[in-house]
């Protein structure tokens, strides 16, 4: 039975909002996002519907777009992304032999995400309600399939300049990154990706299950609160069980394209109860860490993400000195908090000399310093 149907263009809003969330300032654009569901749905007046991983016992892939979110990097249109995606999903079918029986996304994001949904419309097979990462990443490194020990090879990449790669197998996970990145760079800012075919049984064990209903459910609730005149902060913070943890306005942001990703910090001032102090947010494509007044308040693999008073996200590639934003927190998936996930996922994976803190326990040392939730 599926485990989510999403129609219309308010369900759509609702699952983008809730993918955007997680996506934790990266995971694409809405633009990118919104035109691959018109396109493949609204306008056909057709229904996204989602299996849970129990009701595929077929082969499992993940199709993505690897590349750079630098402000440098230009809108892609629509075709600039399914003509790459249909080679790479064609070249691991009829070259490698993958008999591809449904698409599983490999993380959450208002625009990537929405690409599993095309490369399934491609392939004209079902989409799994889960993901690889349960929320946005920078790397390639940031995969459940990485803390399981299992292949993501074979895999196709194809450029939109017309270049086709196939990996039978790589030697580690640091060259598959700089592989799959390289190519991105040398065509102009991003690859299409099908990896990391799945047994039934391997894909029961590494995906994030329900991911994409609990973003869905997310995005709903906000779009409810708005509607009813309610707090849409308060439906985000109770649906993801997360923390308002500041509120300020964007003091400013240097970030710079740094190998393919957009990294460094941006600085906001509290106002408010947040008046008077300051919280600092380190970007990797995605929010990483952010400290308040110069001490850690979360920590990767937890989430931080910033919204505006519509409870949207503000990816950091809008970000801009003078925004008002909201910080909120929460914690991530389980799969993340393991020895092996922290290596792939902590602060030290980032070069950080931090040890991982939990949210709830950073949260709970911060004390009265934290912004108090109405839920």
């Amino acid at each position: 039975m599926p485990t989510l149907t999403v129609s219309g263009r308010e369900g759509f809003r609702a699952l983008l909002i809730g993918l955007s969330f997680y996506a934790t300032g990266g995971g694409g654009s809405w633009e990118r996002g919104w035109k691959i569901v018109n396109e493949v749905y609204i306008a056909k007046s057709r229904s996204l519907i989602l299996y849970d991983i129990d009701e595929v016992n077929e082969t499992i892939v993940s199709a993505y777009m690897v590349g750079s979110m630098a402000r440098s990097a230009s809108h892609q249109s629509l075709d600039a992304v399914r003509v790459p995606l249909a080679r790479a999903l064609s070249t691991l079918r009829r070259r490698v032999g993958v008999n591809i029986g449904a698409i599983a996304p490999v993380e959450l994001g208002a625009g990537n995400t929405p690409v599993a949904f095309l490369a399934a419309s491609l392939a004209n097979v079902p989409v799994v309600d889960g993901d690889r990462v349960g929320r946005a990443a920078p790397e390639i490194h940031q995969d459940t399939l990485n803390i399981y020990g299992l292949s993501l090879a074979p895999s196709a990449v194809a450029s939109r300049t017309g270049s086709l790669l196939v990996l039978y197998e790589y030697a580690s996970i640091d060259e598959y990154e700089h592989i799959v990145r390289s190519l991105a760079a040398s065509s102009g800012s991003s690859v299409a990706v099908v990896d990391a075919p799945l047994g039934p049984e391997e894909a029961r064990r590494a995906l994030i299950r329900g991911s994409i209903s609990r973003a869905f459910e997310l995005g709903a609730r906000v779009l409810e609160a708005r509607a009813t005149g309610s707090n849409p902060l308060d439906a985000l913070l109770e649906a993801c069980r997360g923390w308002l943890v500041f509120e300020g306005v964007v003091e400013d942001t240097q970030l710079s394209d740094n190998a393919g990703f957009l990294e460094g910090y941006v600085t906001i001032k509290g106002i408010d109860a947040s008046g008077g102090r300051e919280l600092k947010v380190w970007v990797k494509n995605e929010y990483i860490m952010a400290w308040l007044d110069g001490e850690p308040i979360v920590m990767p693999p937890d989430i931080i993400s910033l919204v505006d008073s519509k409870a949207e996200l503000v990816l950091v590639t809008r970000l801009r000195p003078g925004l008002h934003v909201y910080v909120v927190a929460a914690r991530a998936h389980e799969a993340w908090r393991t020895p092996r996930g922290l290596e792939l996922f902590g602060p030290r994976h980032f070069g950080f000399t931090y040890d991982y803190k939990p949210v709830e326990t950073l949260v709970a040392a911060h004390g009265t310093q934290v912004l108090p939730t109405s839920y």
